[in-house]
């Protein structure tokens, strides 16, 4: 088998029908390849839609519980058998044949553990499709500053580009990654909820001796949107996660730094939109610990036999 192809589905049924659609469509005849997709505990009737509706040779694993992003990909790994594991979102369309045009560049370069085709958004417009680790440097100073004054190592992400980019992570929402690679540093970190999963996979293998590239010449849609505000609780899973990445992957004085720099901004924040208070306060008594994730808040939900 070439390719597993993972897809989570979290009440998104008749996108990820959609989504399975657009890669039977653009994919070559040529390439063998499954589709594994991993119910993360959507409600009822969105899973047995999707259910009824899934071809017979796709397969369908369901979780008892949301155990999000990294768990419910994990769970999708126990049943692949491909050579390289292709991690999508369920709300992502094919424009070219991403699948065939990552394989054949990861054939013929053995250093790249991972890759990720260029995003764009349904109106066909730019979107960001790698990103710069997270540091002191950005915190303080700003993307632009990095993309400016470190340009070799940190390119800029709205560039024009014709030729595969070397880059710090590539986003979430399409992973191409050798099998072998993925498996050897111990696929994604399953402490890690939501938020944060690709920078903590591309460091870690960054830290093997293996490259992130953005292959700019295959693309695809994804439909999320981004300018949906984020509520109190993703904007603390946000902390959590990415104080998390920091400390396990860049040391405890980074993490201790950046943790005080976010209290200090959240303060400011407060003292201009009443909504930031409530983080802050967060933050500041109880701090951003996994034990607080939304992970924890998870309930199980278990299907009866008289709906299957």
């Amino acid at each position: 088998m070439d390719v597993s192809i993972i897809i989570i589905n979290f009440n998104t049924a008749q996108l990820t029908l959609d989504c399975i659609q657009s890669i039977q469509e653009k994919t070559n005849i040529q390439l063998s390849y499954e589709i594994i997709i991993v119910d993360n505990n959507s409600n009822i009737d969105d899973y047995l839609f999707l259910r009824n509706q899934l071809p017979q040779n796709i397969k369908l694993v369901r979780s008892v519980f949301n155990c999000g992003f990294s768990s419910g990909n994990m769970l999708g790994v126990h049943h692949a058998t491909g050579d390289y594991l292709a991690f999508i979102n369920s709300d992502v369309l094919f424009i070219d044949d991403c699948l065939q045009d990552l394989k054949n560049y990861m054939d013929h370069n053995l250093k790249t553990g991972v890759c990720g085709p260029k995003q764009v958004s349904k109106e066909l417009k730019w979107k960001k499709s790698f990103d710069h680790f997270h540091g002191i440097r950005k915190k303080l100073f700003g993307k632009s500053f990095l993309e400016t004054f470190f340009s070799k190592t940190k390119p800029k992400r709205k560039g024009n580009y014709s030729q595969p980019l070397k880059v710090d992570f590539v986003q979430g929402s399409f992973m191409f990654f050798r099998a072998d690679y993925f498996a050897k540093i111990g696929g994604f970190d399953t402490n890690i909820f939501l938020y944060y999963e690709e920078m903590d996979i591309c460091k870690r293998l960054k830290n093997k001796g293996y490259d992130s590239i953005h292959i700019p010449t295959s693309s695809f849609i994804h439909y999320e949107g981004a300018s949906t505000k984020l509520g109190y609780l993703k904007k603390l899973e946000l902390t959590i996660s990415y104080l998390y990445v920091l400390r396990k992957n860049f040391g405890y004085p980074r993490y201790l730094f950046i943790k005080y720099f976010i209290l200090i901004q959240t303060f400011f924040k407060s003292l201009f939109n009443w909504s930031h208070w409530k983080l802050f306060f967060t933050l500041l008594t109880l701090g951003a610990p996994l034990s607080h994730s939304l992970r924890k808040k998870q309930t199980i939900n278990f299907i009866h036999h008289e709906n299957n």
